[in-house]
């Protein structure tokens, strides 16, 4: 009975509140060459943003994301809700298919190339569709393993209480 309190108190004095500071980007194109899964780093705000991308790895396509980029005059903002950029959208480099920029324009998703528009125009965008979802913190995964782990040690302490009472 008493781990089970100290448990719960771990538990308790563990918890940290949640913010999304990490998110995951996967978007798709009716072009199969157009495709990406990008992960950002964002500061932390309140909740729905915006947040300030400082930080960004993944893929397009099969290049490697190298860093963000200003292509297109990306303010580099990303939401926590529908729509999750603006027209100025997001950024980055690629280590050899040079820059992109995802952004909102009427309700829609567009990707921009500098390969193709070296200027960043929103109207040459090709329309892509986004998944974004927030990438769990370490802390969060410690709070619930610990609560995994408490369950356990509760389950095993009746298993043993039981046996003695038959």
């Amino acid at each position: 009975m008493r781990l089970n309190i100290l448990v719960a108190a771990l538990a308790v004095a563990t918890a940290t509140t949640a913010h999304a500071g990490t998110y995951e980007i996967d978007y798709t194109s009716q072009n199969p060459a157009i495709y990406g899964d990008v992960i950002v780093t964002a500061s932390d705000t309140p909740a729905g943003g915006p947040f300030t991308v400082t930080g960004i790895t993944g893929s397009r396509g099969t290049d490697t994301i190298t860093a963000l980029s200003s292509y297109a005059g990306s303010d580099q903002l990303v939401y926590a809700a529908d729509p999750y950029f603006d027209l100025s959208g997001v950024s980055f480099s690629t280590a050899s298919s040079g820059d992109f920029n995802l952004y909102t324009s009427n309700g829609s998703y567009y990707e921009l190339s500098s390969n193709l528009d070296p200027v960043g125009y929103p109207s040459n965008g090709v329309p892509v569709s986004i998944t974004i979802s927030a990438v769990p913190e370490p802390a969060s995964i410690a709070v619930l393993a610990v609560g995994i782990l408490g369950l356990g040690v509760m389950l095993r302490s009746r298993r043993g209480i039981a046996a003695t009472c038959t």
